[in-house]
Order: structure tokens, then sequence, then C-alpha cells
């Protein structure tokens, strides 16, 4: 199992095949589709522990006293299943969505935002621009 422990904020986060950041957002990590190899990225230190020893260390769980032992370590900067990533990764947590709302005609308003990571592909042909009037709510196509 992996883990990403945060150099800002002293976070602790279990990664998965979805990014996650830590409390502060500056560090984060997922693992890739096989299951073993890990991107990372921000300030982030890699840890690891021995996956069959914390079964057994979970199985052996004690009602008091100390529990069992099981070895943790740092995973070294050179790895080949852990890729440092430069780019920020951008979460919810880390960069919510800005709405901006339109009053309706009728009462109410519209929400309006920027879908996160959409690209329009390019085409040859032209494509129609679409204009709204404020004052009546109507819809029409301009360019």
């Amino acid at each position: 199992m992996r883990l990403i422990l945060s150099s800002v904020c002293q976070d602790i986060v279990r990664l998965h095949r979805h990014p996650r950041a830590c409390e502060c957002g500056k560090c984060w990590g997922y693992y890739l589709e096989d299951g073993l190899r890990a991107v990372i990225g921000g300030p982030a230190i890699p840890l690891g522990f021995r996956n069959d020893e914390f079964v057994m260390a979970l199985r052996s769980r004690p009602i008091e006293g100390m529990g069992s032992r099981f070895a943790a370590f740092v995973i070294p900067h050179i790895c080949d299943t852990v890729t440092v990533e430069t780019k920020r990764i951008r979460t919810s947590a880390t960069d919510p969505l800005r709405i901006a709302t339109i009053d309706a005609p009728n009462g109410g308003a519209i929400g309006i935002t920027f879908a996160p990571g959409k690209r329009q592909p390019t085409t040859p042909e032209p494509r129609p621009c679409v204009a709204m009037d404020r004052a009546s709510g109507s819809v029409s196509e301009s360019c």
C-alpha cells in the first residue's frame, strides 16, 4: 500500500486510482490502472508498507496492549513504480468551481461555469455563436 505524506500540512493520504490531495491541497497522488505504479506531485513524500505484514498485524490485533509491528518505509527519490509529476492536479478541494449567475426573466437564476478539463475539438466548419439577451431572456444564434 502506498501513502503520501505532505511536507506542508503533514497530512497522510492513501492513494487510490483517482487523484487524491492532502488537506492543504499542495500534495496529490493516484495509482495508475495497473494498481502498482503511482503518480505523485507537489512536495509529497511517498511512503509504503508491506501489505502481508500489515494484514497479519490487523488479524492479530489484541484487545489491550501493544499491537503487532509491521514494516513501513520511505520510498526513495528514484523508484520504478513512482513517477513524480511537476504539474499540479486541480481538484474540487483545491480549485472549487466558480459559478456566475444570470437572473432568469420569471424569477430564479441560471448558473454558468466552465467545465474544467473539457476541450472543444477543432473542426474545419465554423460553429454557430449563441447570444443571450439579458433583458428579454431570449437566446439567438449570431456571429
